[in-house]
């Protein structure tokens, strides 16, 4: 069985030293070294990398640097969309320019969007809520016990 090797190719990255190849990966050509560069992950699950811009260092997410290289984007569409759902996968095939809502479309279809007490900013657990739902107390005692918002109670 014989493999088929693809080549990746590198394009450069708007008007600054640094270049972004097909697959992802991003490399700096600074003070004539090349140098391809280890991408960190963000507060999000997204592989970035730090550029220098302007003189100042930038942190940047990968997808936006390969999408913005490779991917015509005529309608000037704002975000970036990884169309398998998988945050580390920066391959060109696996992108795609969409608006704020296809994004999220996206990501609530796909079950890519935490939800319920799994979401990172969720203050109660689902049997919490059930709990308050049938709870005769008043929403201040309800609030005070459970470390939020009177607001919050009221909403359930």
């Amino acid at each position: 069985m014989s493999e088929i090797i693809v080549a990746e190719q590198w394009r450069p990255v708007a008007n600054i030293e640094y270049e972004i190849s097909d697959f992802g990966r991003a490399k700096s050509l600074k003070y004539g070294k090349v140098r391809i560069l280890k991408p960190g992950v963000n507060t999000s699950g997204y592989p970035s990398v730090n550029i220098l811009v302007d003189g100042k260092q930038k942190s940047t997410v990968v997808h936006r640097l390969v999408a913005m290289a490779f991917i015509p984007n005529p309608r000037n569409l704002p975000e970036v969309n990884h169309k398998n759902g998988i945050k580390t996968d920066n391959r060109v095939e696996n992108l795609e320019w969409v608006t704020r809502r296809e994004n999220t479309d996206h990501a609530m279809t796909n079950g890519l969007r935490p939800r319920g007490e799994w979401h990172c900013r969720s203050k109660l657990t689902e049997d919490q809520v059930r709990e308050i739902r049938a709870s005769k107390e008043t929403r201040k005692s309800l609030a005070d016990r459970h470390g939020v918002l009177i607001n919050t109670i009221f909403k359930i």
